[in-house]
């Protein structure tokens, strides 16, 4: 749900850059769309809050937020339509354009309605920020904080583990106990195939396992026989330190009780010290389970004799979901990382759990049908760290829904399109490139296990990744409930005799893959794809559209950021020639065209996309390239075309 408050952020963002730097279009509505940035700033920190409410199931809230999603969506709209037609104006021929243009506009520009409009959606938002507030939420951070304090105690009693609990229902992790056993047994001395590590650190996304995987190591016979003395303690979020070091002493020296009540007797740096002894004198194993924070490990390590200095066989057994932490624990660490279960072990490690109620149902005639559930229900339990993003990190991860399954995802690519959608803010004050800012963003989803690398470049930097399956259908799905994005694929719809798709009318982003045979292509549905769509990406296949099925797009969707046209590169040279029309884009900031489609033209229109930022094109013979390029100011990154 978080994703609303990166939308609205957006929409803030937007109203700021037209306001600063481009308020001769705002001529006769200045003043309302600087009345409706204010009052979706103020939202802004309700709707923040108001996440904590509908995690916790309170549908008031979670209805209310939608619609200030879709009111932000809308007011954009206005907004954009409205200096899309003045722009429009001051250019020659713009006559035969608006009569084309269905919008709020009857003739000209009708600035009392546009006006009217804004304020209508201005005084919708002051209604939904006094409904939050009467159902609790609040403006501060702190006290949302308190409102839902019970809650979050709750559930970190839930997520509390002890190291003598756990099933024996373990599925897919021979291979990963083996490993590990091997890193924590390991001598200095004595060791001639693995390297010897203080810290060892299992890190994988919240529901992968880690804990169990932890637990089935730390039982393990080979482990208790090569330590003395062992310690296993659960980190919350909220950690406290003295209470964490405490249980860590009491797991290695197992006191007497009058030893107990000394220790609850010493201070901070006494516990710590006597802790830090222990280690040096003797063989720990300490087990820290889930920890989030670098800043908690900070807070910890006073207690552990692991500088360069020290001497101990004592070690650091720690599982987390963010790698960053493991590498900030002990860059020479060993990090282990286990991958999801697939489909299969998935299923008997279901079987194993509902072992009661399958056996109920061995002889009915509803076995096979809840099988299916069963199965389809595994397959919407992978993404458990979506819920622990930030809502500008939401945003940017539910664009992966873009791709198709099994795809490898190329991050420079994915950075020009995320910031031609506006996903992602300059960071204040800093010297990045806004593609650094992006690429970032990405680096968390490998840092929290969301998607995996597949390829490095020559400078060490991420080139390639590729997403799980069962945390792509998570993407699909959040993406179609936040109206984020809808990825059509008419190879399905062909080959399963589906319906043919109709978009949602508030659908902001559209991806389509067409059919092999070409039969059923986006252009002959596009006519039902709203009007207001931000971004739109066809894999056409062996289909590849003429002048007239270009201009039947340019015509209708003239507020596109992102238009990305891709073929077949086992066909290459199939070119089409760009229509006047894509003139009109006047929003567009990325415009790329190839994968097997050659392009043959550039009007001299395209001098108009003004914001452009990203230029991607390929042409097998050569075109001649008209003498406008100069015009678009913003362009930052081009690909070298054949002149």
């Amino acid at each position: 749900m978080a994703v609303e408050e990166a939308i609205v952020s957006f929409v803030i963002e937007r109203l700021s850059d037209l306001l600063l730097n481009e308020a001769k279009f705002l001529h006769g509505v200045k003043s309302q769309v600087e009345n409706a940035k204010i009052k979706l700033e103020y939202m802004r920190a309700f709707i923040k809050d108001a996440d904590a409410y509908v995690r916790n199931g309170d549908e008031r809230v979670r209805l209310l937020v939608v619609q200030v999603r879709e009111n932000s969506y809308a007011l954009e709209d206005v907004i954009e339509t409205y200096t899309l037609k003045v722009a429009l104006k001051k250019n020659r021929g713009v006559i035969s354009v608006l009569k084309r243009f269905v919008s709020i506009f009857k003739e000209g520009v009708d600035v009392h309605r546009v006006g009217a409009r804004i304020e209508e959606i201005s005084s919708n938002i002051d209604t939904w920020t006094s409904e939050l507030q009467k159902y609790g939420v609040q403006k501060s951070v702190e006290k949302a904080a308190e409102t839902c304090s019970s809650q979050i105690q709750e559930r970190s009693e839930l997520r509390r583990t002890y190291s003598h609990f756990g099933g024996n229902d373990v599925v897919g992790f021979s291979k990963d106990i083996k490993e590990l056993v091997a890193h924590l047994t390991a001598n200095k001395e004595n060791n001639h195939t693995l390297d010897w590590h203080r810290v060892i650190s299992v890190c994988g996304m919240g529901g992968l396992g880690k804990t169990t995987l932890a637990r089935k190591v730390y039982h393990h016979a080979t482990v208790r026989n090569h330590f003395d003395c062992f310690a296993w303690v659960s980190i919350s979020q909220q950690c406290v330190v003295r209470e964490v070091w405490e249980g860590i002493l009491f797991g290695l020296s197992s006191p007497t009780q009058e030893k107990r009540k000394e220790i609850k007797n010493m201070v901070d740096s006494e516990i710590a010290k006597e802790l830090y002894n222990l280690q040096k004198q003797r063989k720990c194993l300490v087990l820290l389970d889930d920890i989030w924070r670098t800043s908690t490990w900070d807070r910890l390590k006073a207690a552990f004799p692991f500088t360069p200095h020290d001497e101990t066989d004592s070690k650091i057994f720690l599982t987390t979901r963010i790698k960053n932490v493991a590498l900030h624990a002990d860059k020479n660490g060993f990090i282990h990382e286990p991958q999801c279960l697939n489909e299969n072990e998935s299923w008997e490690l279901f079987q194993n759990k509902s072992s009661c109620f399958v056996k109920k149902l061995t002889n009915s005639k509803d076995n096979e049908r809840m099988k299916k559930l069963g199965r389809e229900m595994l397959r919407h339990c992978s993404g458990l760290s979506y819920d622990e993003l930030p809502s500008y990190l939401k945003s940017c991860f539910l664009y992966l829904a873009r791709y198709p399954e099994d795809v490898t995802i190329q991050v420079k690519e994915l950075c020009h399109m995320l910031t031609a959608e506006g996903l992602i803010l300059q960071r204040e004050s800093s010297t990045e490139t806004i593609e650094d800012v992006a690429y970032d963003c990405l680096t968390e989803f490998v840092k929290r296990s969301m998607v995996q690398v597949k390829d490095y470049g020559l400078t060490g930097r991420m080139k390639t990744f590729i997403i799980h399956d069962l945390m792509r259908d998570l993407c699909l799905s959040k993406a179609e409930d936040e109206n984020f994005m809808k990825f059509i694929d008419l190879r399905e719809t062909e080959k399963k005799k589906k319906p043919l798709y109709y978009a949602s009318t508030n659908v902001r982003r559209v991806a389509i893959h067409l059919c092999n045979d070409g039969t059923n292509d986006v252009f002959r549905f596009v006519s039902t794809i709203n009007e207001s769509l931000r971004c739109l990406i066809v894999d056409t296949r062996n289909h590849h559209p003429g002048k007239h099925e270009l201009r039947l797009v340019f015509n209708r969707f003239l507020m596109l950021r992102v238009f990305k046209l891709h073929g077949s590169y086992y066909r290459i040279n199939l070119g089409i020639r760009l229509p006047n029309e894509i003139g009109k884009l006047i929003h567009l900031r990325l415009l790329s065209i190839g994968g097997g489609i050659s392009l043959e033209n550039f009007p001299s229109s395209i001098g108009n996309l003004r914001y452009l930022q990203t230029l991607k094109v390929h042409s097998s013979y050569g075109i001649l390239i008209p003498n406008v390029l100069w015009m678009l100011k913003q362009l930052r990154c081009s690909n070298h075309l054949p002149c």
